[in-house]
C-alpha cells in the first residue's frame, strides 16, 4: 500500500476542523473573558506566545487528522485494496547515430524530455547495428498530463551515446494514468466491502467466531466430522465439529448451547454444525537430572517444572500435538543449571494427542543430583 495522506475530510470526520488563525480567536476570546481589563495589543508578549501556540495546536490539528486518514487506509488495506497509483506512459525513441555503428541502449538508460517534469527510461535493451534505433521507453512518472507529449519531443540521453547525431520521442506517449484520488479510491473500497459477510464457511472462519467469544479460549474446528457419528474426520460430508476450551475448564452447557445456535445460523443451512469440549490429555513426567556445579537443586527443580509448563499447558499446546520423550528431554536440558537428563521414565513413549485434545503437564517427578 502506498503512503500517502488520505484527507480525512472524505470520511466526514476530523479531529478539529480550525485553521491557526480560528484557534487563535478562541485563545483571545477566552482570555479576554477571563481578563476583562486585559487588551491584546499586537507584538505584545501575551500576543505573540498565543500567536506561537496557536500556530503549534494547527500542527498538531494537522497531524492527528491525518492519523484518521492514514487508519482507515491501514485498514482498507487490510481487505486487500490498495489505492491505485497511477500508470507512467510509453511511447518509442529513435536514435539516429553516425554512419553505421555497433552500439548497445541498456535497458534502464534515461532520457531527458524536452519541455517535460517526468524522464524517460529505456524498458528493454537494444543493440544497434546501423544507423537508427528505436527503443521502447516509459517515463519515469505516472500521470494522464504525460499523454500530451507528442512524437518529434526532442529528448537526449543523460549517459551519453557514442557517435549519437540525434534523439527524438518517435512515437505520442500514451496508457499514462493519474493515480486514484480518495474519493475513487473510498468508492471503490466501498464496493469490496459490500461483499464481505459475517457467513461462516471454511474451518478456520469457525474457529475464529469460537475464539471471538469472551469464554472461549481455546478453538478448533474439525471438518467433514460428526463428533457423535463414530467415524473419523473427512468421513462425514456435511457436518462439522467445533472443539473448544475455555479459562483453564470447560465451558458450561449454556454457552455451548448459545456458540452452538449462533454458529449455525451463520452458515450454509445444509451444513450441520455442533459445538463440543476439547479435552486436556495430562502427560506426567519423571527425570532423573544431573545438576551443573553450582545450583541449587530446588530452585532448578522449580525450574523445570516452569519450563515444562510453559510448553505443556492448556494455552500454549497445539490441538493434535503428540508429546514425544526426545522433546521433553529437550526442553529440561534447555533450563539454566541442567547438566544432563541421565534417564526419562515418563512419557517413556510417545503421548499420543487426538485431534480434539492438547497436552497440558500431569505430575512432575524430578530426581536431581
Amino acid at each position: 500500500m502506498a503512503l500517502r495522506d488520505l484527507d480525512s475530510t472524505y470520511l466526514g470526520v476530523s479531529v478539529d476542523d480550525r485553521d491557526p488563525e480560528a484557534v487563535m480567536d478562541s485563545m483571545l476570546a477566552l482570555a479576554e473573558s477571563r481578563l476583562p481589563q486585559w487588551e491584546p495589543r499586537n507584538g505584545s508578549l501575551e500576543v505573540v506566545l498565543l500567536e506561537a501556540c496557536a500556530v503549534g495546536m494547527g500542527d498538531l490539528i494537522y497531524a492527528a487528522n491525518r492519523v484518521l486518514g492514514a487508519l482507515t487506509e491501514g485498514i482498507i488495506g487490510l481487505y486487500g485494496v490498495a489505492r491505485d497509483e497511477g500508470s507512467p506512459a510509453t511511447g518509442t525513441v529513435r536514435l539516429t547515430l553516425t554512419g553505421s555503428q555497433t552500439v548497445t541502449i541498456d535497458e534502464g538508460t534515461l532520457f531527458r524530455l524536452e519541455d517535460a517534469d517526468s524522464m524517460l527510461v529505456a524498458t528493454e535493451t537494444v543493440t544497434v547495428t546501423g544507423s537508427t534505433v528505436d527503443v521502447a521507453v516509459a517515463t519515469t512518472d505516472t500521470g494522464g498530463y504525460l499523454n500530451a507529449i507528442t512524437a518529434g519531443t526532442a529528448c537526449d540521453p543523460v549517459v551519453a551515446v557514442p557517435h549519437l547525431a540525434n534523439c527524438v520521442l518517435h512515437t505520442d506517449l500514451n496508457g499514462g494514468a493519474d493515480a486514484e484520488d480518495d474519493l475513487a479510491f473510498l468508492t471503490r473500497a466501498a464496493t469490496r466491502f459490500a461483499r464481505v459477510t459475517s457467513s461462516l464457511v471454511v474451518p478456520e472462519h469457525f474457529t475464529a467466531y469460537a475464539l471471538e467469544q469472551p469464554y472461549v479460549k481455546r478453538a478448533v474446528a474439525v471438518d467433514q466430522y460428526d463428533h457423535d457419528g463414530g467415524n473419523s474426520p473427512g468421513d462425514d460430508d456435511g457436518y462439522l465439529t467445533v472443539y473448544v476450551y475455555g479459562n483453564g475448564d470447560e465451558i458450561t452447557a449454556d454457552q455451548k448451547s448459545e456458540l452452538q445456535t449462533a454458529m449455525q445460523a451463520q452458515c450454509a443451512s445444509i451444513l450441520t454444525m455442533t459445538v463440543e469440549d476439547a479435552t486436556p490429555v495430562s502427560v506426567a513426567v519423571t527425570a532423573a537430572v544431573t545438576a551443573a556445579a553450582g545450583y541449587d537443586t530446588g530452585e532448578l527443580e522449580t525450574a523445570i517444572e516452569d519450563a515444562l509448563a510453559a510448553v505443556w499447558s492448556w494455552q500454549t499446546s497445539g490441538f493434535g500435538a503428540d508429546v514425544e520423550p526426545l522433546d521433553v528431554q529437550a526442553v529440561i536440558e534447555s533450563v539454566p543449571g541442567v547438566d544432563s537428563v541421565t534417564s526419562l521414565t515418563l512419557p517413556s513413549t510417545t503421548a499420543t494427542v487426538d485431534f480434539d485434545e492438547f497436552a497440558v503437564l500431569g505430575t512432575v517427578a524430578l530426581t536431581i543430583t
